[in-house]
């Protein structure tokens, strides 16, 4: 059979685009949380000393249901933890409860409850001048949990202020380890939005306080990823290693991200074998967050090299994984992430298939809806003989991939995860990743529903550097005669595109972001 020139044409357009889609996506690892670096702001369950053995024995309860991933249990015993401080008229330590309580919410996905815990917290600590170092302690460790909160909602601002005030209560504390935890937080958000010198400024003034080896490790490692992104590789392998040897006595539970953190600066330097090393041994850990994060990546990776046989065994397992995870941000951004490997997955696979020979080729390239692009034309340029292993391997991962149909409610689901947490930032992200989706298959009406739907949430949140990534792939859809736009349409949002990448380079610079930008 031969292939319909029609289809010829959607491979060399889906092609064009994936090229076009690795400039337009530079920006995206700027704002969106990097999966394998750990950019949500970290903090710990907060510990009190407390005078009942009751009340001792449930907070233990609610730290260990927490560290093991029982949210729910955690919740239970956080609550009743609180009811009992209450009740012995404990205001303080009430209200390190209510914000462990507000943690253990957010990991559950439940904002409005993590919210109300957080407020009824901090009304328990209010700012006085000649507060005692143990109210300002309580303070500080509220408003480190409130300024998670705010991140988490993608409310930055507010979270910048709410932990400079937490570095504040902890310095009238008198508790330097817990103000510089706060400093990492704050440089973590930072990063994330490409403010790499004001991250670096706070993580290497957080080194010189000289805080105990955990939250050391912590900075290290940190510094190591800021060192990496802003070009001195060397120094941040030096930083990275140092935090390894120290992580293996002081903090073990690190070990895991800071070799997804030497993975990803292997991955820089080119070092795909280092890079995968590192993967897999980050993967090892018990933890599933990390071990889920060091799949992801190591995943793309693999794609990236066409290690079919790799894939295939990785992708089940990293799958029922990504559904086990809590609904918290870094699980949303986690599936987005995925959603857009997978396409890039289904696109090689697609391309290496095309190299098959007829007779070896499965009859469809990629499950269920993808046009069959396995018929050689007549006018068929000769390729390379596959190697019949590698065949059979293309084979084994056909079977193994998800369906289109799979992959959109992977994304639905996680818009609408999304929409509960009221991050805009992801809801256009994974409508856009929906769109590329329907771009992929064809379905050009849909491709522009979805991307029309993210633009305008784009738009009325003022998120320039999606909107722009947005109007790029508008641009790129109404070019097909399928999706039902006219040609005005289609020269409007390619110049609405390029005006809005050039206010962004421009108010980039303006900012002073090291956001590097193409």
């Amino acid at each position: 059979m031969r292939s319909h020139p029609k289809n010829r044409q959607h491979r060399r357009f889906r092609r064009g685009w994936l090229a076009v889609l690795a400039v337009l996506t530079a920006l995206l690892c700027i704002v969106m949380p990097p999966l394998v670096t750990g950019a949500i702001a970290s903090v710990s369950i907060a510990q009190t000393q407390v005078q009942t053995q009751d009340s001792e024995s449930l907070e233990q309860q609610g730290r260990a249901a927490y560290e093991t991933g029982d949210y729910s249990a955690a919740v239970e015993a956080f609550q009743r933890a609180a009811s009992d401080y209450a009740a012995q008229g404990q205001p303080w330590q009430q209200a390190i409860a209510l914000a462990n309580l507000s943690l253990s919410y957010q990991q559950l996905g439940q904002w409005s409850e993590a919210a109300a815990a957080i407020e009824s917290a901090l009304e328990l600590v209010p700012a006085v001048v000649d507060a005692p170092p143990a109210l300002w302690a309580s303070r500080g460790k509220v408003l480190s949990v409130q300024g998670q909160l705010l991140d988490a909602q993608g409310n930055t601002s507010e979270a910048e202020r709410v932990w400079i005030d937490a570095a504040t209560a902890y310095d009238k504390a008198g508790q330097p380890r817990q103000k510089v935890q706060v400093q990492l937080n704050q440089a973590r958000m930072l990063l994330t939005a490409g403010f790499y010198s004001r991250a670096l400024t706070l993580v290497e003034t957080a080194l010189t306080e000289q805080p105990n080896d955990a939250v050391t490790v912590d900075a290290l490692r940190l510094h190591g990823d800021l060192l990496r992104l802003t070009g001195d590789r060397e120094k941040a392998a030096e930083q990275l290693d140092q935090a390894l040897k120290l992580a293996q006595t002081a903090d073990p539970t690190a070990v895991s991200q800071i070799h997804i953190s030497l993975g990803t600066l292997a991955e820089a330097n080119n070092n795909q074998d280092v890079a995968l090393e590192n993967y897999r041994l980050a993967a090892a850990t018990s933890d599933s967050q990390p071990r889920l994060s060091a799949q992801v990546n190591q995943l793309q990776l693999l794609v990236n090299q066409e290690d079919w046989a790799a894939i295939a065994s990785l992708l089940p397992p990293l799958m029922d994984q990504l559904q086990a995870q809590p609904p918290n941000r870094e699980t949303i951004y986690t599936r987005i992430t995925v959603g857009q490997t997978l396409l890039n997955l289904r696109q090689a696979v697609d391309d290496a298939l095309d190299k098959v020979p007829p007779a070896a080729a499965p009859p469809s390239t990629v499950p269920d809806d993808s046009v069959s692009t396995t018929e050689v034309p007549d006018d068929a340029v000769p390729v390379a003989v596959v190697p019949a292993a590698t065949v059979d391997d293309l084979l084994i991962l056909v079977n193994e991939l998800p369906s289109g149909d799979a992959i959109a409610t992977l994304l639905l689901e996680t818009y609408a995860a999304a929409q509960q947490l009221g991050d805009v930032r992801a809801q256009t992200y994974a409508l856009s990743t929906l769109g590329q989706l329907y771009m992929q298959t064809q379905q050009w009406k849909v491709a522009k529903q979805q991307t029309l739907t993210a633009l305008s949430l784009a738009q009325g949140a003022g998120l320039v550097e999606i909107e722009y990534q947005l109007q790029a792939q508008l641009c790129q859809i109404l070019q097909n005669p399928d999706a039902a736009g006219s040609g005005d349409e289609a020269i409007s949002a390619c110049r609405a595109a390029v005006d809005n990448a050039n206010l962004l380079r421009e108010d980039l610079a303006a900012k002073g972001s090291d956001a590097s930008f193409n």
